[in-house]
């Protein structure tokens, strides 16, 4: 899921445009209260599918189509980016995106199979993927996934390169950020991405975290409600002190929004490896958090993908990272294990 009002590693992006939504709608009608999000047109579960019950009938990979008007006059308007453009995939992307499907955890297959209302592949989305909810006629939530096509192209590797790169600038200090993923050489971005975002769809049906978006939340849903994010979290997008990342509140993913010097990195990923997160793209949030545990986690321990990141100057390693290797309890340990199956 692309995170904050522009891609922002702190803020998730649906929760920011449906706030962004609901504040120009309260604003223009002056004091009145902000909609609820039912009311709004893209979250009727109607807008996606005439027939929901045979929508969620059939398997996951054949409920890929076409993006609806009503989700890219949404993303349109959220990125406002007009050239956001439906996309179709070949027989040989759905085959694809079957295998993939094929590898996930199976409680991520299960709350896909109960709750996803349909997969929509965008042209030129700024992002990897997204996932959002919807609602039905009686109030119940049924999920939506949103990838860009590019995934299904770009190999893991490059994909993960860009996705790390792209908050930062070259500032001439001969600073270097380079992302790796050994074992990965034969899979498409969508590896990563659907492992992903299929987290994220899990959490919003079982609530693997205290909730997926902020307006969401319930006034006992603290992060000391769950175990993954008891002792690694303050609050939504507030690390624990002990785990706090230079300037991670300005960084901004997929070159989107201000970027950073590329001197930066190295005190951001010398600190990142002294946390429980298993990415910097996945310290900006629990949500953010518990999908990139959770992807990293089951690509390495299930198709051996090995992820990190190392920061050089003039050739010298001066940073490294890798997933599971900081500080984490027990608790949030087993937490994810139990809910991945390993």
């Amino acid at each position: 899921m692309r995170t904050s009002s522009k891609h922002n590693w702190t803020f998730s992006t649906a929760a920011a445009a449906l706030a962004a939504a609901s504040l120009l709608l309260a604003c223009c009608a002056g004091q009145r209260k902000a909609p609820d999000p039912r009311s709004l047109p893209y979250k009727q579960a109607s807008a996606y599918s005439a027939d929901i019950g045979a929508s969620l009938a059939r398997s996951v990979p054949e409920r890929i189509g076409e993006a609806p008007p009503a989700l890219l006059d949404y993303l349109r308007r959220m990125d406002r980016n007009s050239s956001y453009a439906a996309y179709v995939p070949t027989e040989a992307e759905r085959a694809l995106f079957a295998e993939y499907y094929a590898t996930l955890p199976q409680a991520f297959k299960a709350a896909m199979d109960s709750r996803l209302l349909g997969v929509y592949f965008i042209e030129n989305f700024e992002g990897g993927g997204m996932s959002d909810y919807v609602f039905r006629g009686d109030g119940s939530m049924l999920t939506t996934l949103i990838l860009n096509r590019q995934v299904l192209e770009s190999s893991l590797q490059d994909w993960i390169q860009y996705r790390d790169g792209s908050p930062y600038f070259d500032d001439g200090h001969g600073v270097e950020l380079r992302s790796r993923v050994e074992g990965g050489g034969a899979y498409k971005g969508l590896i990563q991405t659907l492992t992903h975002e299929a987290a994220h769809l899990y959490d919003y049906v079982e609530h693997a975290t205290p909730y997926v978006e902020p307006h969401l939340a319930s006034p006992s849903d603290g992060p000391s409600s769950k175990d993954f994010t008891r002792g690694a979290w303050a609050g939504y997008s507030r690390p624990e002190p002990a785990f706090s990342i230079p300037r991670l509140a300005e960084t901004a993913a997929y070159g989107l929004g201000k970027r950073l010097p590329i001197s930066v990195a190295a005190e951001q990923y010398a600190a990142l490896a002294k946390t429980p997160y298993a990415s910097l793209y996945g310290a900006g949030s629990w949500a953010e958090d518990f999908a990139e545990s959770s992807a990293w986690t089951w690509l390495d321990e299930r198709l051996g993908i090995a992820y990190s990141v190392s920061v050089l100057r003039g050739g010298t390693e001066i940073a490294r990272f890798a997933p599971g290797l900081g500080p984490a309890s027990d608790a949030r340990k087993a937490s994810l294990r139990v809910i991945l199956g390993l």
